[in-house]
């Protein structure tokens, strides 16, 4: 008799941790599956569609499904064959733009790594999560406008030199506390 009351006991102590378990709840809010998106939507545009007024939304496009530190680019032509300062950067059917969907939140980044080719032309397409933040590549003059939770801003501009550059944000000690991460340019 004694084995079975300890028997059950050990039965009905897994059963209440189970059940006490399964009631938890998480306490904070489950972030919106499209504020965590790295990558983005592969597009194809050329140089006749934007004549005729059509836009880059209208074309074919699949989604990338990444994980939070995959690095793994939309990429496509453009028309405008223009890098960040104005200036022309080829024709348009050989000009590649590499966007990235950077979310952040209070002192990270949802990707810590972007990896591009030289002379590539790279949009970020910024957004808080949680906070007041900016994206910033100094060898770059590469800067988004701080944002305020909910807010996006974006940046373009040519990866024209080789090497390991830091991306940061500049708000407060924000940098300091380890929101940084990494922009590889080979």
């Amino acid at each position: 008799m004694i084995y079975m009351n300890k028997r059950m006991k050990l039965v009905f102590g897994i059963a209440g941790l189970s059940l006490a378990l399964a009631g938890c709840k998480q306490l904070t809010k489950a972030p919106d599956i499209s504020t965590e998106a790295v990558g983005g939507v592969e597009e194809n545009t050329n140089a006749l569609q934007e004549q005729n007024g059509a836009t880059s939304d209208d074309s074919g496009s699949d989604d990338a499904t990444n994980d939070r530190n995959d690095n793994t680019a939309a990429q496509g032509s453009t028309g405008s064959g223009q890098d960040s300062s104005g200036q022309g950067a080829g024709t348009p059917s050989q000009q590649t733009v590499k966007t990235y969907i950077v979310a952040a939140r209070n002192f990270s980044y949802s990707i810590d790594e972007i990896r591009v080719k030289k002379d590539d032309i790279v949009k970020i397409d910024f957004r808080s999560v949680d906070g007041f933040h900016d994206w910033v590549v100094d060898e770059f003059d590469a800067r988004t406008a701080r944002v305020d939770t909910g807010g996006t801003a974006s940046i373009q501009f040519k990866a024209d030199k080789v090497g390991i550059f830091e991306f940061y944000c500049s708000v407060g000690n924000h940098r300091q506390m380890g929101m940084v991460g990494r922009l590889i340019v080979e």
